[in-house]
């Protein structure tokens, strides 16, 4: 997204400047506990100033998400905070210039994995609170105006109002892919050094030979690939380009697109094990049960259990990894 993307996006969703833009973006599930958000900011706001301070909340919202926040929605209103909703799929642009809209995105995840909000913050040199899952702590580690808390309203409100009264400026962060696959696959080079001077060795000869050979054979497990974008799938996509252009030979095993829309997108979702090359990497995509309610623990039961038998149908295809 680019200059214009954002002020087109500011003047249709009537962001209003002069106000500190707290966001939640991205698929709005309830593990991203958006009560819990909304509350926080009313509890930040509580003291004064409210009048200055906007919450936006953008992208497609799980059933219930917006009901179980509409009271703190009221509260936030009463107290003078603009508050706007965007319930839609985004599509990657959108995304990208709904989180430089903002001034601070926040990201409170009851449940560990990556999240795509905090590496465009990064890339964006946005300043990001983050609250819950421990692995969000170690993300923002690397950012230079982030902060993470316990998953608590009272805790998340003080750390909301310590980055509004923060005056640093968070610079983008070079989050390339290859840094970010170089720091990757370092420590596993240090851990298997005597491996890696005999791969060389076996490389070098290959070389002289004329019969080159990938540096590593690598397997990606991952639900989420592209074209989807969100829950992670940009992260993964990115990685495995890059690995591929580094000359490894990269799998991805992954399902058919279906997300944040939770639709089969493809038309292709079934029994059938489709392959393709993107960019390099060989995909192999895998059917699975996609929950009409994404929210029901039985349809989830089904859906993360349907991929694991769908994809045991892989111990086949006779791929070897090194990872």
């Amino acid at each position: 997204a680019d200059d214009d993307d954002v002020d087109r996006i500011r003047a249709e969703w009537k962001l209003g400047d002069g106000r500190f833009w707290f966001g939640v973006v991205g698929a709005v599930t309830a593990r991203k506990n958006l009560p819990l958000v909304a509350e926080a900011v009313g509890i930040a706001c509580a003291a004064g100033g409210a009048d200055a301070v906007g919450l936006l909340v953008a992208g497609p919202c799980e059933d219930g998400v917006l009901r179980d926040a509409e009271p703190h929605f009221q509260r936030l209103r009463a107290l003078g905070v603009e508050v706007v909703v965007v319930n839609r799929v985004l599509g990657a642009v959108d995304f990208d210039a709904a989180a430089r809209c903002v001034d601070c995105l926040v990201v409170a995840h009851s449940n560990e994995g990556p999240s795509a909000v905090v590496a465009r913050a990064g890339l964006h040199g946005v300043r990001v609170v983050a609250a819950g899952a421990h692995s969000l702590a170690r993300d923002v580690e690397r950012l230079p105006v982030a902060a993470w808390t316990e998953l608590d309203a009272s805790a998340l409100a003080v750390a909301l109002q310590e980055m509004r009264a923060s005056h640093s400026i968070s610079e983008p962060l070079d989050l390339g892919t290859a840094q970010f696959c170089e720091a990757l696959l370092r420590p596993l080079y240090q851990q298997n050094q005597t491996i890696d001077d005999r791969r060389a060795q076996r490389r070098l000869s290959q070389e002289r030979a004329g019969q080159a050979r990938p540096d590593m054979k690598i397997l990606v497990i991952s639900n989420l690939y592209l074209p989807d974008h969100a829950g992670g799938a940009s992260i993964y996509t990115d990685l495995c380009s890059e690995l591929a252009a580094r000359g490894h030979d990269v799998t991805v095993r992954c399902a058919y697109p279906y997300f944040p829309e939770w639709q089969d997108k493809s038309g292709k979702n079934g029994l059938k094990i489709c392959t393709s090359v993107i960019s390099g990497v060989k995909v192999e995509r895998y059917g699975l049960v996609i929950p009409g309610d994404a929210g029901s623990l039985l349809h989830r039961l089904l859906y993360e259990g349907s991929f694991f038998a769908s994809l045991l149908r892989g111990l086949w295809r006779g791929v070897r990894p090194d990872v």
